[in-house]
């Protein structure tokens, strides 16, 4: 008689996540996770099908409300505050007295993360944690967050990426329509400098610039970006790089080269697995020594034998590589400068030499019309669900669009479909042979194989510090163009900012083997974070359109209340009164309504994409 399976119930909503459950690694298990994302697709649809068209469209207008009051929950420490009163909760009097917040006020925010289960309402103003809320605890006590302000040491990085989203990213998405529509200078810009960032901020630097902004870095925002990159790095199942590509069917001896490896995280996931394999880490200078001291620690072995080795991205391209390894890097960029990177991979690539892009990999909302599909690209789909549901799986998928905007808004960069990433790799002279995505993800790992680079119909001026394609298409490049080609980001949005556990590769085979294809005092004012300047400014012009230094530091701020002036104007503010009123930038009143004239100076041209 065969023994009966145990039935396991899906994990409650309302008890705590438990990462020891049996339950919780059986929702990443392939039918599970298809199930997952049917039900939450159909759902998301339905609701939308049913519900009255204005209140959707309430839903959809007034949701900024929810991630201002997740950035509330998170900076007041609320969920650690509810950790300690289990399930049954904490009054809102007793939250407020430890986290030095108004109770009224206070209950009113838990109220809406409630009614969104973030929260769980356990009795009038008594609230409790969720499986939800509870995932985004650093598992620290009160008194060890405001004393130290650590909060983020020694976490999973979700209450970093809580924290960045519904800040700076968050308040850069709410100046999309001043960049992309009402700017006449921007609007058509693709410069990392003329971003939504850039307005919300007044600031004339790039993202990443702005994070290595010297001197008085805000060590908080520094810390909590590069923990927000652990959380962040959960896109990506574990040990899903294994069978994006055919590592065992290297030669010996075979170099990869990881492009902005960070401190190589996967690469050594790769190692563990493929002992007959060598590997090229490279990145920054600063981040290559941190890679090159762990590794130390970790597996000195594997440099001392010289089958890894850590390479500044100042020196020359690996020339006598078989795979370049670009993970989570192409979607900072515009198409313009991610081409420029492709092309000085192409310049450097062997016929055999192959290119893995890993990064998501955006469906359409509509069935494809096979034209990808007869490019011949191995593991290209049609669509991820039958009708009535939406072919790309609707508000299953929404993670993958919310960052191919977050990287919109802050870098001009984008996520890309698949069409879209074979037309920019051909533009390079690469052609996409395959791409692999484990169920239930939109992160994929696209393969592409040298080609012939297609000659340029725009020639540019080749100045003196441009290279030259083999097809002889000059692409200037001057000092920040330089920089800015060989730079890479780390950390960025995806990037692994940690070494992987030990077995790493083990498990992620075990794992894709499963997959049908593969009273404490109110909170201290030190340490605050504020992007304002003390004049509200447009972006400056002519526009730097240079690469991110890619530090994680930001400039100083006021402090974490402090809104910047044009955010304390509400729907005064310039841009909202029809964009007719006078805005002060750089000292003079000057017109933004879109006339001649306007305050925001005209952006140099931006590089165009070679065709």
């Amino acid at each position: 008689m065969k023994p009966r399976t145990p039935r396991l119930d899906f994990p409650s909503p309302d008890a705590p996540y438990d990462k020891a459950s049996a339950a919780e690694p059986l929702t990443m298990h392939p039918e599970v996770v298809s199930a997952i994302n049917h039900i939450v697709a159909a759902c998301g649809q339905m609701a939308t099908i049913v519900q009255a068209p204005f209140l959707t469209l309430c839903d959809a207008s007034m949701g900024y409300h929810l991630p201002s009051c997740m950035r509330f929950l998170e900076a007041t420490h609320t969920v650690e505050i509810l950790r300690d009163a289990g399930a049954a909760g904490m009054h809102i009097k007793q939250i407020a007295q430890i986290n030095g917040t108004d109770a009224d006020k206070l209950g009113h925010i838990l109220r809406l993360l409630a009614t969104h289960h973030i929260l769980r309402e356990v009795s009038p103003n008594v609230f409790a944690n969720t499986r939800i809320s509870s995932f985004m605890d650093t598992g620290k006590t009160v008194a060890n967050i405001l004393g130290r302000y650590k909060k983020y040491e020694d976490t999973n990085g979700i209450a970093a990426f809580v924290g960045l989203c519904s800040d700076e990213l968050f308040k850069s998405s709410a100046y999309l329509t001043e960049a992309y529509a009402l700017t006449p200078h921007t609007k058509y810009s693709h410069a990392p400098t003329h971003a939504p960032f850039n307005f919300a901020f007044a600031t004339d630097k790039q993202f990443f610039a702005g994070l290595a902004a010297v001197p008085n870095p805000n060590a908080l925002r520094l810390e909590r970006f590069g923990k927000a990159m652990v959380g962040s790095s959960a896109w990506e199942t574990p040990g899903a790089i294994l069978n994006g590509f055919d590592w065992a069917g290297l030669a010996p001896g075979d170099i990869v080269v990881d492009v902005g490896g960070g401190i190589g995280s996967a690469s050594m996931v790769l190692a563990e697995a493929f002992e007959h394999l060598n590997f090229v880490v490279q990145d920054r200078a600063v981040v290559v020594e941190m890679g090159r001291k762990a590794w130390e620690t970790r597996c000195p072995e594997l440099l001392t034998t010289g089958r890894a080795k850590f390479q500044c991205t100042c020196l020359k391209p690996v020339t006598n590589a078989s795979v370049f390894l670009l993970r989570v890097i192409l979607h900072d960029w515009p198409d313009a400068f991610a081409q420029r990177i492709l092309l000085q991979l192409r310049e450097v690539a062997s016929d055999s030499t192959r290119l893995i892009i890993a990064d998501h990999v955006l469906p359409l909302a509509c069935a494809d019309d096979f034209q990808v599909l007869e490019q011949g690209v191995q593991g290209a789909e049609r669509q991820l669900a039958r009708p009535p549901l939406l072919a790309n799986l609707g508000k299953a998928s929404a993670n993958a669009f919310w960052m191919d905007m977050t990287m919109q808004v802050t870098f001009n960069g984008q996520e890309r479909t698949l069409r879209e990433i074979v037309a920019l790799c051909l533009s390079a002279g690469w052609k996409v042979t395959k791409v692999t995505r484990a169920p239930g993800s939109l992160f994929g790992h696209i393969v592409a194989h040298p080609v012939a680079v297609p000659p340029a119909r725009r020639r540019a001026r080749a100045g003196s510090g441009a290279i030259r394609t083999a097809s002889g298409i000059p692409i200037p490049l001057g000092a920040e163009d330089q920089a800015m080609v060989e730079r890479s980001m780390t950390p960025t949005f995806g990037s692994c900012v940690a070494l992987p556990r030990a077995g790493t590769a083990r498990a992620g085979r075990r794992h894709l083997s499963q997959r049908s294809d593969p009273k404490v005092p109110p909170l201290p004012m030190k340490g605050r974070m504020d992007f304002s300047p003390a004049v509200r400014r447009a972006p400056k012009g002519p526009p730097e359109v240079r690469a991110p230094v890619g530090s994680s530091r930001m400039r100083s701020g006021s402090g974490v209340g402090s809104p910047s002036p044009a955010m304390r104007t509400g729907m005064g503010s310039p841009a909202m009164r029809r964009m007719r009123s006078m805005s002060t930038v750089g000292g003079a009143k000057t017109r933004i309504d879109g006339e001649r004239g306007s305050g925001i100076p005209r952006a140099s041209p931006a590089p165009r994409l070679l065709s």
